[in-house]
This record gives C-alpha cells, sequence and structure tokens, in this order.
C-alpha cells in the first residue's frame, strides 16, 4: 500500500510541475499494482488532459467513478473533459453533482457558470458566478467571469463592478482591465475605456484586445490617426490578424485611402476565403463604391456561408435594386421575411435607420449603408426591426415594379407592426393613388409631411390628390410651398394655375401660365397651357392629369 501511495504522490508532483508524461508512467505504475484505484486513475486522467488527450481523461475518469462515484472531484474533473469535448450538457450533468455533493465547491460553480453561458443561459450563468464569488471572495476569476456575463446581459454598470472587483485581487490581469474597458465602451463612457485599454497594454503591450479595444474607442472618438496607429500595431506583429485587417480598412476607407482600405479587404479575404464578415466588408464597400456586381458576388458568398444572416440579404438585396435586377431585389427581401417570420433562429446584424430621400425623380427608398457602417456589423443575432424594414424595403420594390397592391399591403403591414417613417407614408401615398385611393393617399402623404415637413415631392404629390379631391384651395396651398422652394419648379407653377382657375383667381392663374411657358418644360402640358392663356378672357379651364412625382405611377 505504501508504494501505491508513493507512486501517486509522484504522479501527482508531476502533474503539478508540468511533466505530464512522467505522471502518466507513474499513475500507470500504481495501477499496475491496484487497477481501480480512483486516485491514481484521476490523476493519470488529469495528466492526458494537461497532454491533450481528452478521451483517454475520460476514459479514466469513467473507471474511476464505477468505483468511487461519491467523490466530487471525480464529478467536477470529468466535467472539465466534457467540456473539453464541447459535450456541454454531459459537463452540465457532472457540475450539478460536484455541487450537490460539495455546495460549496466554487470551482465547479465557476465551471457550470462557464457552460451556462457557452450554452446561451445568461442568467443561470450570472447566478453561478456569482455565487463562487462569494464563496471564495479572494479568487479573481469568478468575478471576471462575471463581468463577462454581465456585458452580455447589458448590465454595463454591473459589469463595471465585477471587472473593478476582479482587478482588485489581481491588479495584474489583463484581460480584467480589457472587459470593463468594454464595458464602458459599451456603456458610452469612452474617456475611462481608453484608460482601461491603456493600462491593459501597459501591462502587456502584445495585448491585442486591449489594441483593438482602443483602437475601437479611438474612432468612435474620431481620432481616426491613433485608431490607425492601434491597428497598424496589431496587423505589423500578427498580419493575417483578420479582425484587425478589418477594422484598419475601415479607418483607411474613412480617411479616404480607399485603394489601401480595399487592400487590406482583399488580404483579409484571401487568408480567410470562409470568413463571412470579410466578404461582407468588402462588399459594402464595393457597393459604395458603384460596383454593384463586385458587391453581388462578395455577399452572394457571405449568403453561402451564413444562409440565415440577414443584413447581408439586406445588403445585396439593395444592391440588386441600385442595380435595377428589382426581381431578384424582391427575392431576396422575400427570403428576410421567411426568416424573420420562421421560430428557426436567424442571423443578422443591426440596421440603419431609413431617411427620406431628396430626389423627387426616384422612389422614396431606404439608402443603401454608409461607407463605414456595414465594417464592423456583428451577425449574431437577428435585429428586431428585421421583419419591419423587410416589408418596408420590399413595398418600395414592389412599387417599382408597378405592383401597387402588393405595395400597400407590405406598407399596411410595416404600419401595423409599428414603423414610423417618411419614406414609408410617401410610399404609400403613391401606391393609394395609383388605385385611384384618394382619401388614403392624402393620408399617407399628410403623415410623411408630419416627419419631414420639407419634403417637396411629398408637398407636390398631395397637391395632386387635393385637385383631385376637388379641395384646390388645399391644392393651391401645397404648390405655393413647392414654389417658395423653388420658384423655377415648371410642374408646381402649372398645377398652381389650373388650381387658381378651378376658384376663379383668373390674373394669378394666367400669371403662373405665363411663368410656365417661359420656363420651357418640354412637356405635353405645353399645348393646354398656351390654349389656357388664350382663352382665359373666354372663360374657365379644367385641370390636366398629372402624374405623381417620385411614382412609377405615370
Amino acid at each position: 500500500m505504501g508504494e501505491i501511495s508513493d507512486l501517486i504522490n509522484r504522479a501527482a508532483a508531476a502533474v503539478q510541475r508540468g511533466d505530464v508524461d512522467e505522471a502518466v508512467d507513474l499513475a500507470s505504475l500504481a495501477l499496475g499494482v491496484q487497477p481501480d484505484c480512483a486516485e491514481a486513475l484521476l490523476w493519470r486522467a488529469k495528466a492526458h488532459r494537461r497532454r491533450g488527450n481528452a478521451r483517454a481523461a475520460l476514459g479514466d475518469l469513467d473507471r474511476a467513478l464505477r468505483v468511487g462515484s461519491g467523490d466530487s472531484e471525480l464529478h467536477y474533473q470529468r466535467g472539465l473533459v466534457h467540456t473539453d469535448l464541447a459535450d456541454v450538457e454531459s459537463a452540465l450533468v457532472d457540475y450539478d453533482e460536484t455541487i450537490r455533493l460539495s455546495p460549496q465547491e466554487a470551482r465547479a460553480l465557476n465551471a457550470r457558470g462557464s457552460a451556462q453561458l457557452g450554452k446561451g443561459d445568461v442568467a443561470r450563468a450570472i447566478a453561478d458566478y456569482t455565487r463562487a464569488a462569494e464563496v471564495d471572495p479572494l479568487w479573481p476569476i469568478p468575478a471576471f467571469n462575471l463581468g463577462v456575463a454581465l456585458i452580455q446581459a447589458r448590465r454595463y454598470r454591473e459589469a463595471i463592478e465585477a471587472f473593478g472587483r476582479s482587478i482588485r485581487l489581481d491588479p495584474s490581469r489583463t484581460l480584467a482591465f480589457c472587459g470593463r474597458g468594454e464595458a464602458y465602451m459599451a456603456k458610452g463612457d469612452l474617456t475611462n475605456a481608453i484608460a482601461d485599454f491603456t493600462e491593459a497594454l501597459g501591462l502587456d503591450s502584445g495585448a491585442t484586445r486591449a489594441r483593438l479595444g482602443r483602437g475601437a474607442v479611438f474612432r468612435m472618438l474620431g481620432r481616426l490617426r491613433e485608431a490607425l496607429e492601434d491597428f497598424s500595431a496589431i496587423v505589423d506583429r500578427e498580419p493575417g490578424h483578420i479582425p484587425a485587417l478589418r477594422s484598419r480598412a475601415n479607418i483607411l476607407l474613412a480617411m479616404g485611402r480607399v485603394d489601401e482600405g480595399l487592400a487590406d479587404l482583399d488580404l483579409a479575404v484571401s487568408l480567410s476565403p470562409g470568413d463571412a464578415g470579410a466578404h461582407f466588408n468588402r462588399a459594402v464597400v464595393q457597393k459604395e463604391l458603384g460596383r454593384y456586381e463586385e458587391a453581388i458576388r462578395d455577399l452572394s458568398q457571405v449568403i453561402l456561408l451564413e444562409p440565415g444572416w440577414v443584413e447581408a440579404l439586406f445588403q445585396r438585396g439593395d444592391t440588386y435594386s441600385l442595380w435595377d435586377r428589382l426581381e431578384q431585389a424582391v427575392s431576396d427581401f422575400n427570403r428576410i421575411v421567411e426568416l424573420c417570420s420562421s421560430p428557426a433562429p436567424a442571423r443578422g446584424a443591426g440596421l440603419a435607420d431609413l431617411s427620406v430621400s431628396g430626389r423627387r425623380d426616384q422612389l422614396g427608398s431606404p439608402p443603401g449603408a454608409a461607407l463605414e457602417s456595414g465594417l464592423e456589423s456583428s451577425h449574431e443575432s437577428v435585429p428586431e426591426d428585421a421583419l419591419v424594414l423587410a416589408f418596408v424595403h420590399r413595398a418600395g420594390l414592389l412599387l417599382q415594379q408597378g405592383k401597387y397592391a402588393d405595395a400597400i399591403r407590405d406598407y399596411e403591414e410595416s404600419i401595423r407592426l409599428g414603423y414610423i417613417g417618411a419614406v414609408n407614408y410617401y410610399n404609400g401615398g403613391i401606391a393609394y393613388y395609383a388605385l385611384g385611393r384618394l382619401e388614403e393617399a392624402l393620408e399617407g402623404y399628410s403623415r410623411s409631411l408630419e416627419l419631414e415637413a420639407s419634403e417637396l415631392d411629398a408637398l407636390y404629390n398631395r397637391g395632386l390628390v387635393y385637385r383631385d379631391l376637388s379641395r384646390p384651395s388645399e391644392a393651391i396651398a401645397d404648390f405655393s410651398a413647392v414654389l417658395a422652394a423653388n420658384p423655377r419648379d415648371a410642374s408646381a407653377r402649372f398645377q398652381r394655375g389650373i388650381c387658381l382657375l378651378r376658384v376663379n383667381r383668373r390674373r394669378e392663374a394666367l400669371a403662373d401660365l405665363l411663368v410656365y411657358l417661359e420656363l420651357g418644360e418640354d412637356s405635353d402640358r405645353l399645348g393646354q397651357a398656351r390654349s389656357l392663356v388664350c382663352e382665359l378672357g373666354a372663360g374657365g379651364a379644367e385641370g390636366g392629369t398629372e402624374s405623381l412625382r417620385g411614382g412609377g405611377s405615370g
């Protein structure tokens, strides 16, 4: 018995000093004498695990538990091995049993918290880390892990406190400064974020996470040169670091150094062709440069790699629409609606708010992403507004195709889901007008103008609706507002002249029609305007028809 104890003690010492081969040999000698010795199996399992041989470790622990099932350490160690093998559910079973046998086992509480976090159960992870920190208040790791979990729960103030406890227990812990810096950044406290990232770099100048974080904060503050220095430092040390290449590309593009930015993205794609994010970032740039075919090629690769990435589908759909490939664009937005309506998880990124297009010769439509906006896009979760924005985008595309009833269906669905946007109401007005639903068109344009009072196209189009509803005085007011902003607007001048005739303000009508003729608009209305000018002395005139601005309805 003394011989076995000596061998086990020597095996344990070998494991602790990192001599795992010797530990395996010594534990095996002990097992040669006593094959069912649980302690020898435990130490050999620990040595196998440190060697990276998780399967051999699991075999030893299974054997040990057959003879020592009430040993909490055996369950804890087997939980660690299951974690190494990515078998989270089996690991949780062992951690649960460890804690049942030893309720104050901080290591098991911490490990179970990490397993829970890995499967997405953030609330249970927070509970386990909190308890582990209470059981062993001098151990910095549970406090650090609690900070990580609290960031995921978006409880940034509490995360900052947790990282602070970890730092007080171990001031040399670089990752704790990084974690607190990230919490400060998420909370919007950029000054303290920079201070923590800088502190981490003081502890370890090669701390990539700290340099990435500080570079991101510098970018948020518009300190592009300092951000570029941080990202370049990472790339200089690790030329194949994809996140740093993508971040540096972002900065270079923001500085107008487009060729250099694209070169970084090209390198990122070549180094990691299976990295959907690198393809996505390059596609955003190509799209903004008007290189739609190249953008589509990259986005298609993204969707091949990540079929449920909602933002990639948005970007491709928007690019198809800019490229006048409306059927393909509608198909992508159809897919988004399917993904967002399905209980199965999809992937997506936050989407920018819509803004009103100021161009009267186009449909109001959601703008493409700004050059920078997609470059650090995450695709871990579907944005809450993805479905409603898909309806808004698709409504605009259907409108361009002249499919007014379908466009109205999507428009009304987006309103039902709570979307409020000037472009959406404007497009709804166009579709209703095209189908002769004048009161609803009037409501759409009026709601659009409540949000964007200076939008001239909506004023002009609402004037047409008032005209067709035989409400000429209100039509005159809208056309006058357009002319106040642009006195040379020939269409508004003509329409106001027609409506002035309807309320028998003949002198003003004549003045408008004469100005219209002087402006020399190349339109079939010229003949009508000349006739009206000639006939004003003989009687009134009826207004002609007019298509909406911004619509595909005329």
